[in-house]
C-alpha cells in the first residue's frame, strides 16, 4: 500500500462582482474575500506542522494569486498553472442560465466553457506527481475537475487531498473562514 500525501488546496473568497455591460474581466476578490483567506492561514500551519510546504501552486488568474498574497507567500515561491485556475469566472446574470466572462472579456453561455471537463484529467495527473504538504491556491473549479459536485464546494476555505501516486484518495473539507472569528489571522 502506497503511502497517502496530503495536498492542501485553499479556494478564493468572494471576489468582486460587476453587473451586465460593467463586468470586469478576470475580477480579484474583495477585502473581505482576502481577509477570509487570511484567516486560513493559522490553519494551514498548523496542518504543515510549522513548517513550510514542499511546493506551493497557483492558478493564472488574479484570484488565485491573491489567495497565495493573503496566504503571505510571495510570488518567488510559487509555481503557476492554468489547469489551476485561469481568468475565467462565473457570472450572475437575470437570466435563467449561467453565463462564464473570459479573461479577455468575452462572456460566454455555460455549456461552451469546456475546461472543467477538458481540464479534469490534467488535474488529477498534476495533483498526483506533487510532493507530500503542496499548498494549490486556487478555486472551486479544480475541486469539480477532481469529482466534488459544485454545490458541495466552498468558497474561502481549506482542503486536503490524500492521495497516493496513482489516485485522489479523499477530499475532505478542513476548514470554512466564514466559520472562523473574522480578527483571526486576517492581516492582509
Amino acid at each position: 500500500m502506497e503511502d497517502v500525501r496530503r495536498i492542501y488546496l485553499i479556494t478564493h473568497a468572494q471576489k468582486l462582482e460587476g453587473s451586465p455591460g460593467s463586468w470586469k474581466a478576470d475580477p480579484g476578490m474583495t477585502e473581505d474575500g482576502k481577509r477570509a483567506v487570511a484567516r486560513l492561514r493559522p490553519r494551514l500551519e498548523r496542518e504543515l506542522e510549522d513548517k513550510p510546504p514542499a511546493a506551493i501552486y497557483a492558478g493564472t488568474g488574479r484570484r488565485q494569486w491573491e489567495v497565495a498574497e493573503a496566504l503571505g507567500f510571495t510570488v518567488e515561491q510559487i509555481l503557476f498553472s492554468a489547469i489551476l485556475g485561469e481568468a475565467a469566472t462565473a457570472v450572475n446574470t437575470d437570466l435563467p442560465r449561467k453565463q462564464v466572462l473570459l479573461g479577455h472579456g468575452l462572456v460566454i453561455e455555460w455549456e461552451q466553457y469546456l475546461s472543467i471537463k477538458h481540464c479534469s484529467k490534467p488535474v488529477r495527473e498534476a495533483i498526483l506527481e506533487m510532493p507530500d504538504r503542496t499548498v494549490i491556491c486556487s478555486g472551486r473549479p479544480v475541486l469539480v475537475r477532481l469529482g466534488l459536485q459544485l454545490e458541495k464546494c466552498r468558497s474561502g476555505a481549506l482542503y486536503q487531498i490524500g492521495c497516493s501516486y496513482t489516485e485522489v484518495s479523499s477530499i475532505s473539507l478542513l476548514c470554512d473562514s466564514a466559520q472562523l472569528p473574522t480578527d483571526e489571522g486576517a492581516k492582509v
